[in-house]
């Protein structure tokens, strides 16, 4: 059997809020998507190369911000409240619509739930 095989560590840096604050939880979850998105095959090249030591990976995201309440996000309804910004706590989806979603008008509504229908 051979010996303890080492490896690199991954560490992700980003951003720091200003002293007292924090980010918005959505937000920091989506940058990280992003960078893993964007940097997947360069860190797991690093873990595969045998070298050891850290290696770390910069969030560029600059759409993070920083958190202006407790709310539970829209995306993730079954989490507890966390910290968001103003369009998380809002529920806006900025994300790319799912093919699967009902399109507009698919569904018929009653008349007078839409103004100036019905």
């Amino acid at each position: 059997m051979g010996g303890t095989r080492e490896m690199s560590t991954i560490k992700v840096t980003g951003p720091q809020p200003d002293d007292g604050r924090q980010w918005c939880a959505a937000c920091v979850m989506l940058a990280k998507q992003e960078l893993h998105d964007d940097q997947l095959p360069a860190m797991q090249g690093a873990l595969r190369d045998g070298k050891t030591g850290t290696i770390l990976f910069h969030a560029n995201s600059t759409a993070v911000e920083p958190a202006v309440t407790l709310a539970v996000w829209g995306d993730a309804p079954n989490m507890p409240p966390m910290p968001v910004c103003w369009t998380h706590a809002a529920g806006i989806n900025l994300k790319a619509r799912s093919p699967l979603e009902v399109p507009n008008g698919a569904i018929p509504l009653p008349k007078g739930l839409i103004k100036g229908q019905g």
